[in-house]
């Protein structure tokens, strides 16, 4: 395994994605129309981004279930915190 890494290395740390804004529009047409640019012997394939409501950035490599997931387990965890402190409260009224 550490031999196919060391083989493969640059595969496995080079980017597969990136997003770029424009502060104006002109800059996004104009790469929009060039389609694609050369940079050290890799070609860069320029398309327009979902719009930015589409885009959940934290969930952006999740399927559905897992997003699901962890919207829960975050929500169970709410909900138990609440009640932890509900229940400290009334320990020390109580008291």
């Amino acid at each position: 395994m550490t031999q196919i890494i060391n083989e493969k290395y640059e595969e496995f740390v080079m980017p597969t994605k990136f997003y770029c804004t424009f502060m104006e529009g002109v800059g996004q047409k104009k790469a929009l129309e060039l389609g694609h640019l050369q940079c050290d012997d890799k070609e860069i394939v320029l398309k327009k981004a979902k719009s930015p409501s589409d885009i959940i950035w934290l969930n952006r490599g999740l399927s559905k279930g897992k997003q699901r997931c962890r919207f829960w387990s975050s929500a169970l965890i709410v909900v138990m915190s609440i009640f932890f402190l509900q229940q400290l409260f009334l320990i020390e009224i109580k008291m």
